[in-house]
């Protein structure tokens, strides 16, 4: 596969490199640093976690230091804080390595195995800010997020802005199953009101996370719509085509408070599979028969979706 004119693999290939000349700074760094911390000890004593005195162990004459790890912060203190976070600094820089490796390794997984066609990158800024927003995700489930966010950018270019690397850097693995719950509620771009999306496992306090993560806008948003003479209008809800008509010999107009998507969320649905809900497509229909009685409303499964053009079964599986 071809990249702006480079294979695919070249560039898997180049961001290794660069990932292994950044572990062997880190650990040229580490070597110094244990090589200082070495002398910073005389021959008999050393400092235990606790900030004690204790007899030093001697292997073929270097100190062994009882901190290596980030363990040893559990235990800092006034003696030995310096140490523990220079010992911690360097974990972290050899952790961000890995993560960022097996972010990688993912993401050519899921280019291969859905044979995804790359396009390329419209801005070289955006693997920079990218690198640098995935690069402490350590969970594992999490960094298949990342590698998915990757794999659709470099197939459809533009397709995540800063922001949303941004919103998405900041989510706990708890928060993005929240947010993949109310993706199942999601029709065109906002869900209904929080009496209804309890119902389908979405509690207020779910709705106020989503907010505080910019996911949702948490005050009510007016949908205004007008129904022509004779005319109808759809919405799509993950598979189903919602349809409105209006049998009547005038126009009908209705509005239904909603919480609308922020744009990070819209980007971030794209990597989202589509799990639809057939009993809150009922509960949409009743919601605008409760507004307009008047107009009446359909639900159809949808076959496909070609851009704007929709094909629907005839069949319908619920009227109102």
């Amino acid at each position: 596969m071809i990249l702006g004119g480079i294979k695919l693999d070249t560039i898997f290939a180049g961001v290794s490199c660069l990932l292994s000349f950044v572990a062997l700074f880190v650990g040229a760094r580490s070597y110094k640093k244990c090589k200082v911390l070495e002398s910073s000890f005389n021959d008999s004593n050393v400092i235990i976690g606790n900030g004690n005195v204790n007899t030093s162990q001697r292997v073929a004459g270097n100190v062994i230091n009882n901190y290596c790890d980030t363990d040893a912060l559990l235990n800092i203190s006034n003696s030995n804080f310096e140490i523990c976070l220079q010992q911690a600094y360097s974990y972290f820089e050899e952790s961000e390595k890995s993560n960022l490796q097996q972010i990688l390794v993912e993401t050519k997984r899921l280019i291969n195995e859905q044979k995804l066609s790359i396009a390329g990158l419209s801005k070289i800024d955006w693997i920079n800010v990218y690198f640098e927003s995935a690069k402490n995700t350590s969970d594992t489930c999490m960094q298949q997020v990342w590698a998915k966010v990757l794999a659709k950018e470099l197939e459809c270019p533009d397709s995540f802005s800063y922001k949303t690397l941004d919103v998405l850097k900041n989510m706990s693995v708890k928060e993005y199953s929240v947010f993949e719950r109310m993706n199942e509620l999601v029709i065109d771009e906002y869900v209904l009101d929080e009496k209804i999306c309890r119902n389908y496992g979405l509690e207020y306090l779910d709705m106020v996370m989503l907010s505080e993560n910019g996911l949702l806008n948490l005050n009510y948003s007016v949908s205004k719509n007008t129904v022509p003479i004779n005319d109808t209008m759809d919405f799509v809800y993950n598979g189903f085509l919602i349809r409105v008509k209006n049998n009547t010999n005038h126009e009908i107009k209705y509005k239904k408070d909603v919480h609308l998507l922020t744009s990070a969320a819209m980007e971030l649905r794209m990597i989202v599979p589509p799990t639809a809900n057939l009993k809150y497509a009922k509960d949409f229909a009743r919601s605008i028969k409760t507004e307009e009685p008047e107009l009446e409303i359909t639900v159809h499964l949808i076959n496909k979706e070609i851009g704007k053009v929709i094909d629907y079964q005839d069949e319908v599986l619920f009227r109102v």
